[in-house]
């Protein structure tokens, strides 16, 4: 059975086992699942899938949410000014080089929990294995840029071309990797590493190497500086709002925290006698949280 709604930008495809909505625009389609929501009458008794109140239910609630819908579903279709993205919290700072004469001059390191989590796990390496001075792991978060990067974010020029080594400049404007190839800005480095040295285990050297010359580019960053960058821009990962919360169990195909779709489940599901709850993580930015379920109603199963 098939339902196309006036005034909406998709239709909703009742199937055997579930309801899948399907964009009018493109005919993309994507299962419902739990979005398809439980509907009661106002004496509080379920409307059972099949009558004829359910379906107007599931009208109602279409019509009055399309937007939600179209966000979860279809984020792609939406307008530029109304379509979530990710948030992402970047660092720019002035760089070394071992070519004085190199116009290379900005590293731009994006922020996440994830990545600060694994500079922790590895801190702990170099401290507690007594033979070794530094650990070295590969990292892809960061890159290093020409002066194209102000003509490329002019918005930002000010603030980013009076910068000395070791300071740092926080935005969350998506410095697109797209924009910067097409001026020419991103230097052609291999070996995006990361060190940390057990003389000065909470300071991490992000470095990289021009792949045609072998010039040399690093900067280094305080774990201090990047847990500053993450509680400006309000991404604390030890807590989850009533916002973020309510946001996600409307639409929990994307994470609560950074908006991403990148999303897990670890594990196994954990069934008790008083209900159950799934462990996710978010491959994005790092942050963890526990579905928890509950048992609201059953039905006759033999045919």
């Amino acid at each position: 059975m098939a339902f196309v709604f006036e005034n909406l930008k998709f239709k909703v495809v009742e199937t055997i086992s579930d309801f899948q909505i399907e964009s009018k625009k493109t005919g993309k389609v994507a299962g419902m699942g739990d979005m398809v929501g439980t509907y009661y009458t106002n004496e509080g008794k379920l409307v059972h899938v099949g009558t004829e109140e359910f379906y107007q239910m599931l009208q109602d609630d279409l019509t009055c949410n399309q937007d939600q819908y179209m966000e979860a579903f279809f984020p792609e279709e939406l307008e530029p000014s109304t379509q979530p993205t990710e948030k992402k919290i970047y660092l720019i700072t002035v760089i070394n080089s071992s070519d004085e004469y190199d116009e290379t001059r900005y590293g731009i390191l994006e922020v996440t929990a994830k990545l600060v989590d694994r500079l922790r796990k590895y801190t702990k390496i170099v401290e507690e294995v007594p033979c070794a001075s530094s650990v070295r792991f590969d990292e892809c978060c960061f890159d290093f840029v020409d002066y194209a990067l102000e003509e490329a974010f002019p918005e930002i020029k000010s603030d980013i071309e009076i910068l000395n080594y070791g300071q740092f400049f926080r935005t969350t404007i998506d410095l697109s990797t797209d924009v910067l190839l097409d001026r020419n800005a991103i230097t052609n480095t291999d070996c995006h590493c990361v060190n940390i040295y057990k003389s000065n285990p909470s300071s991490f050297t992000f470095l990289a190497y021009n792949k045609y010359d072998g010039t040399e580019y690093s900067f280094e960053v305080d774990l201090e500086e990047l847990e500053a960058a993450l509680k400006e821009f309000d991404l604390d990962y030890s807590v989850i709002t009533q916002e973020e919360k309510e946001k996600y169990l409307k639409f929990p195909n994307v994470c609560p925290k950074c908006g991403s779709s990148n999303i897990e489940t670890k594990g196994s599901c954990h069934i008790n006698e008083s209900g159950a709850w799934q462990d996710m993580e978010c491959n994005k930015c790092g942050f963890s949280w526990q579905d928890i379920y509950s048992l609201t109603d059953i039905v006759a199963t033999n045919i």
